[in-house]
């Protein structure tokens, strides 16, 4: 059918108007209305201004009844250029029994535009009626639509899916109409949630978008993702208005950096970026170093991401783990572990750690030492006397440093533990000779493999 030609009448004085020039009057502004439309919306559909709107819901499951929600749809004509309005005004309840279904059957809900001559003339004598009736029609089909148009070629809009024997609905097939993307006044936006990922993983990301980049059709051809190395596969799923989830599979080599993500939608594009990094792995550990006010047990490696959970082999040998220890986001970073030492459990010893952190798990290569804990000192000792200092974890090379900065080791002089001056070193105590001068007055420092440590109160020597 060729496109309505666009024309309005002409009035002036003298001029004896009929109802022709009526009828074009009316034809023009209700044209002219419905190209509007036409240009506004992308494709025939529910205007989805609430949750509501042409919502299928069960009103009764005994009784097989269905309720479609007031709303507005529009059905687009490209043969005439213009896009009609489809008003339900009220809710319209449904009987399914009515509606030539058997068992197994599945009733698919449409609704599309037609209207009709009503309310004859007044007059006497006169013929015609005095109003069109613009309506919606809304049709349960069974099994499968007749075709794309109703029988007087207005186009169906679908509403949803609803089984016959359970009333279970679907509204995967629900059409739905959203603004031109391109009549935006502004550049559509998405973002990507998280926007780190590791490799070696499969990972969801929930994409949002800015109003009017309508998401609901996406497919993962419009999804490209640069650069794509070590990207195996993309899934895209929870489709809705302003969001959806892409979900990427990440070989176990793909490379650490940043990424691209484009979506196309109705030939408009928008981009946001996210960033890989390299999967799950254990590199080193650091000790404590307490006399620089730095209390933090360090693990460094990569693919660090909260939550991490730690545990440390613990008494008893082999890979008995302690309880574990969960990290806090603030103390991880995608290639450090921050443990403040005062969390390290009390039971661990030498021996590998296993990490747990975004669902991978590991265990280290190699051995962790934790700090050694001091938990007494003299407060008060002669020059040249033995003192006590007593804690756990006195193992592997052990440096005390004692007031006046006097270092004791195995290097030292005399080197330590000298048997001579009754010195000895086990894991619980360490026996020490305080060679310092008279009036220094300090903490009590302990080097060991896990890092420096601080005695709890000062020694004073006399």
């Amino acid at each position: 059918m060729a496109e309505v030609e666009i024309k309005r009448t002409n009035f002036f004085d003298g001029e004896f108007l009929k109802q022709g020039e009526f009828l074009d009057l009316d034809a023009y502004h209700m044209h002219m209305r419905r190209r509007l439309l036409f240009v506004l919306f992308d494709k025939s559909g529910v205007i989805q201004a609430g949750p509501t709107d042409l919502a299928v819901e069960v009103a009764n499951a005994a009784q097989k009844q269905i309720r479609i929600k007031a709303g507005l749809a529009i059905g687009k004509r490209p043969d005439l250029a213009e896009a009609k309005e489809i008003v339900v005004r009220d809710d319209r309840l449904i009987d399914l029994n009515t509606q030539n279904l058997q068992p197994g059957d599945t009733g698919i809900v449409t609704v599309h535009y037609d209207e009709l001559f009503t309310d004859p003339s007044s007059e006497g004598g006169v013929l015609g009626n005095t109003r069109v009736k613009e309506q919606a029609v809304v049709t349960v089909h069974k099994n499968t639509l007749p075709g794309p148009n109703a029988p007087n070629n207005e186009p169906f809009v679908r509403l949803g899916n609803v089984a016959f024997n359970n009333l279970a609905l679907d509204i995967t097939q629900r059409q739905v109409a959203f603004l031109q993307v391109s009549l935006l006044a502004s550049s559509p936006t998405i973002s990507v949630s998280p926007n780190q990922v590791t490799a070696g993983l499969t990972v969801p990301l929930t994409v949002t978008s800015s109003p009017g980049f309508n998401l609901s059709a996406l497919t993962a051809a419009q999804v490209v993702i640069t650069p794509n190395t070590g990207i195996t596969n993309v899934v895209v799923s929870n489709l809705a208005t302003n969001s959806a989830t892409v979900t990427i599979t990440l070989a176990a080599n793909a490379p650490a950096g940043p990424r691209t993500m484009t979506i196309t939608v109705n030939n408009v594009a928008a981009q946001t970026t996210f960033s890989v990094q390299g999967g799950l792995a254990l590199a080193n550990f650091q000790g404590v170093d307490e006399p620089n006010n730095d209390l933090l047990f360090k693990i460094n490696g990569s693919g660090f991401q909260t939550p991490v959970v730690i545990q440390f082999t613990k008494f008893g040998g082999g890979l008995t783990p302690t309880v574990p220890l969960a990290v806090t986001a603030q103390n991880t970073s995608p290639n450090q572990i921050l443990i403040p030492m005062a969390q390290i459990p009390a039971d661990a010893i030498t021996g590998p750690v296993t990490v747990t952190s975004g669902n991978q798990t590991v265990v280290s290569g190699f051995n962790v030492v934790p700090p050694a804990i001091i938990t007494a000192v003299p407060a008060q000792a002669q020059t040249q006397t033995n003192i006590n200092i007593t804690g756990s974890r006195f193992t592997g090379t052990t440096t005390i440093t004692l007031p006046g900065n006097l270092v004791r080791a195995t290097n030292s002089v005399p080197p330590f533990p000298a048997p001579g001056f009754g010195e000895s070193l086990t894991d619980v105590l360490i026996v020490v000779r305080l060679i310092s001068n008279t009036g220094a007055n300090a903490r009590v420092r302990v080097t060991t493999p896990g890092g420096t440590v601080l005695s709890p109160n000062f020694l004073s020597v006399t």
